[in-house]
């Protein structure tokens, strides 16, 4: 089965030519994207031999035809693909078919023929050609302004909260420093005279300070430590509070 397929804007002329015997005995030519309205001419003629031909709608029903030669003007009552059949009758047959169909209109409400929808539009239901809708954006609400969260000012990174009563303190020689209250609990920290930290209170046995470094609680011998003589201070005691 050969497909005509028209895709151009000017009117369309298709002939074709065959020949029918008993190994072809008839050839189909489908019609393709008739509109309901189109005006269509079939003609057949023949250069020897009988064939018929006939046109079929897009139900399967005959439209037209007869004995070739001949020619049928008809009208498509119903949009589709049309087919028209050339059939041998009794003897071979050459034949020449000519199809000739109207314009070819994808949008039938703008002046002129279009063969395709023209750049920019798009088709609607009714099958015209139109500008596409303008879709506005959404709008977007800004989110509300949250009242800022209020700041209350802490330690830094390297500070922990001083009990009251807390003092600073001067080493009176090298000394290490320890995790907890017990001379077995060292750490590789060593303290050298002359330098201070803050001392919050005593462990329960009385030995150990309990004092602050770079944020962390540690621990330091009291025989290591005397008050601070320094301008600040003025050698004011070191608190003896026991802490846990």
């Amino acid at each position: 089965m050969l497909v005509l397929f028209v895709s151009v804007v000017s009117a369309e002329t298709n002939t074709y030519t065959g020949t029918l015997d008993s190994a072809n005995p008839n050839d189909s030519y489908t019609i393709a994207g008739v509109q309901a309205g189109d005006a269509i001419s079939v003609t057949c003629s023949t250069s020897g031999g009988h064939s018929d031909a006939y046109v079929y709608g897009p139900s399967g029903s005959v439209v037209t035809g007869s004995c070739c030669p001949g020619t049928w003007n008809f009208t498509a009552a119903a949009s589709g693909d049309y087919r028209v059949d050339v059939v041998m009758f009794w003897e071979p047959s050459p034949y020449t078919l000519t199809i000739v169909r109207p314009d070819v209109d994808v949008c039938p409400n703008l002046e002129g023929a279009q063969a395709e929808v023209p750049a920019g539009l798009i088709t609607d239901e009714a099958g015209n050609c139109v500008e596409p809708p303008v879709i506005e954006p959404p709008v977007v609400e800004p989110p509300a302004e949250e009242e800022p969260e209020e700041v209350v000012p802490g330690p830094g990174p390297d500070m922990v909260p001083l009990p009251e009563g807390a003092v600073v303190g001067k080493f009176v020689e090298d000394s290490l420093l320890y995790f907890a209250p017990d001379f077995e609990a060292s750490t590789d920290l060593t303290m050298p005279a002359g330098k201070t930290l803050w001392v919050l209170g005593v462990d329960a046995s009385g030995q150990f300070y309990h004092v602050v470094l770079s944020g962390k609680y540690l621990w330091a011998p009291v025989s290591a430590m005397a008050p601070n003589d320094d301008n600040v201070w003025l050698s004011e005691p070191l608190p003896t509070d026991v802490v846990e």
